[in-house]
């Protein structure tokens, strides 16, 4: 996948091949420094074998149904700054999200 991502630049595709988890966060600002906000390429990419395809509509999915839920909680409850928790949740992920709306959820049962 990387080496379609970088085609041409051999260099930075070894390179990135070898990195690790960690250093993730250098593969997508590489990614984006040299395609910028390229959505198609993107979509292109996630979706380019079966079990990426399938982890990515697992996580929306459960994204979504997150959202819908949190959402009506939120306004069941009337938790104030729902907002921050979609934004969090588009920007970073759900791995972000649940915990950051479980911690307002908490904080509004304390008041």
């Amino acid at each position: 996948m990387v080496g379609t991502i970088f085609e041409g630049n051999e260099d930075i595709s070894d390179s990135l091949l070898r990195c690790r988890h960690r250093d993730s966060l250098l593969v997508r600002a590489a990614v984006f420094l040299i395609h910028g906000a390229n959505f198609s390429l993107f979509l292109e990419e996630i979706f380019a074998t079966r079990i990426s395809s399938f982890f990515a509509a697992d996580l929306i999915v459960a994204s979504v149904i997150f959202l819908v839920w949190s959402f009506r909680d939120a306004r069941e409850r009337k938790i104030g700054g729902w907002w921050v928790v979609l934004l969090s949740n588009l920007v970073v992920g759900l791995s972000l999200a649940l915990p950051l709306y479980f911690l307002k959820r908490l904080e509004g049962q304390r008041k």
